[in-house]
């Protein structure tokens, strides 16, 4: 028996009820997260990667679609920017260990609906699912983020292209030279031009600074 034929023997779906996909790289959370969403939703599929993601949404199109800012492969907040454009009727929750009120003014510039903070009440969630199906708006009250002024733009970031954003979080991932030609199916010769090009643009000059960027845009995992 397959994992997701486990869940669907522990989880029923029930026609009717809104559907979710998860994104999140700890599974023990998602069942955690599954468990306290069933009695009222029906998680129909789930993600470790932010490319897995957009993957599943694309094929289960589900109403909502919860997600944490730091996803291996494409980042939570290049996934969430991707699935908005794709499927602008599915509504974007962040489920976040991360506080900062930069990543929750990125989560709502790429398309989302609310920002739940990890550390927050089981029912801070929910809550903001149903006012996601509302059509409404939700930020987690410990964050003190007056939600109004959530829909202005983002603190700038400079402009890069999607292949540069890889690459970022592929460093910042830890991931060496030739690991990332392999995953990106690029030479390294290619690679270490990109990050030549990257880091110029950036104004960064080490490693160590083109990681801490890639942190503080929701691009790596901290």
């Amino acid at each position: 028996m397959t994992v997701a034929e486990m869940r669907r023997e522990i989880y029923p779906v029930q026609p009717g009820r809104p559907r979710v996909v998860m994104g999140d790289d700890h599974s023990i959370l998602m069942e955690g997260v599954e468990a306290l969403l069933h009695p009222e939703f029906d998680v129909v599929a789930t993600a470790a990667d932010g490319q897995s993601l957009v993957d599943v949404v694309g094929k289960h199109h589900p109403d909502l679609v919860i997600v944490d800012v730091s996803l291996p492969v494409l980042s939570g907040i290049d996934a969430a920017r991707l699935i908005h454009q794709e499927f602008p009727d599915a509504h974007i929750i962040f489920l976040s260990m991360h506080d900062d009120p930069a990543f929750v003014s990125q989560a709502f510039s790429v398309g989302a609906q609310a920002y739940v903070v990890k550390c927050g009440s089981a029912g801070d969630l929910l809550t903001a699912m149903r006012a996601a199906m509302r059509g409404e708006t939700y930020v987690s009250p410990s964050l003190n983020c007056p939600v109004p002024t959530l829909t202005a733009p983002a603190r700038p970031t400079p402009a890069l292209t999607q292949r540069q954003r890889q690459i970022i979080q592929l460093v910042a991932e830890g991931k060496q030279n030739k690991e990332i030609a392999t995953a990106l199916s690029l030479s390294p010769r290619t690679v270490e031009f990109h990050k030549a090009r990257i880091m110029n643009k950036l104004h960064i000059r080490t490693t160590a600074g083109l990681t801490r960027f890639a942190i503080t845009h929701g691009l790596g995992r901290s």
